[in-house]
């Protein structure tokens, strides 16, 4: 039993001996390990005040947004009336007409047809007065027999209704019985009438209205001219013209006119009624859009 329990001695004997020759190491190394454990930790707490503070300081350096800019309104560009309308306060009469058409005023110039003479009137013998004269320009039918294209505008005093929803020339007095039509928002008669010559030739159409005592007349005009037989000009085709005229025979407004207490009409025999108004007003130019 004795001699089997002595080598435990034995190495029991030689842990302790070698704890005590490594003692001070063993101390030292625990106390560094120790130390450094100590130090770890402080830095790590030191760390997160750090990081936490420097948030604010990261949030105050962002720069402040520019503001944004004003903007400049942009220019409305102001597009001009593609129509005009001629107003007649004497008359009660407005018409309105392309910008493209020509217009003249009162019966300075009387109306005549190329190579044909002067345009009839439809108030025959009666005098009447010229208003105004919207023209179509010649550009619009190149290359075409097209000579002129008109909307002829007169009035006349002298005639009654019945006289005015009849026709004659002025060499005649043989009246014409017209057809009543409706063009735009006023009722007309109307009838229609060609002149030719030497390859020349010109078509009317009078449209005639009774209003204010007085009978307006429109007349339509389209008008074309050859050289000679052997001239090859393609014609023009009226239909399309006399449709644009008819376009602003339908914007023609005539308003009742208020009737002054201290001027009366004058009808003096053997002489001619109509020269009391044969002074045109200045005309009213407006620019509208309808066509």
């Amino acid at each position: 039993m004795t001699s089997l329990n002595q080598p435990r001695s034995s190495k029991s004997g030689s842990s302790t001996s070698w704890l005590r020759r490594h003692l001070p190491e063993v101390i030292a190394a625990s106390t560094m390990g120790a130390f450094a454990l100590i130090v770890i930790s402080c830095s790590s707490k030191q760390e997160k005040p750090i990081a936490e503070l420097s948030t604010p300081a990261a949030a105050q350096s962002t720069p402040a947004a520019s503001p944004t800019p004003t903007q400049t309104p942009k220019k409305v560009k102001k597009h001009r009336p593609t129509t005009a309308t001629y107003v007649n306060s004497d008359y009660g009469i407005s018409v309105t007409y392309s910008r493209k058409y020509g217009i003249k005023f009162s019966d300075d110039q009387q109306l005549t047809w190329p190579g044909l003479g002067p345009v009839a009137s439809g108030f025959g013998n009666s005098t009447g007065a010229t208003v105004a004269t919207i023209e179509l320009p010649g550009s619009m039918y190149r290359d075409t027999d097209f000579a002129t294209g008109f909307l002829n505008i007169s009035v006349s005093r002298e005639l009654g209704r019945e006289q005015c929803e009849q026709f004659s020339t002025e060499k005649t007095e043989d009246a014409v019985q017209a057809s009543a039509v409706k063009v735009g928002a006023n009722d007309f008669h109307e009838v229609e009438t060609t002149v030719a010559e030497n390859m020349k030739q010109g078509d009317t159409r009078y449209y005639h209205a009774f209003k204010n005592d007085v009978c307006y007349e429109f007349a339509l005009g389209v008008g074309t001219s050859r050289d000679g037989a052997e001239d090859s000009t393609p014609q023009v085709d009226r239909t399309d013209v006399f449709r644009k005229l008819e376009k602003v025979l339908a914007t023609v407004q005539i308003k009742p006119l208020e009737k002054e207490k201290d001027v009366e009409d004058v009808h003096v025999s053997g002489a001619s009624a109509e020269t009391p108004t044969r002074s045109e007003p200045a005309p009213t130019m407006i620019g509208l859009d309808k066509l």
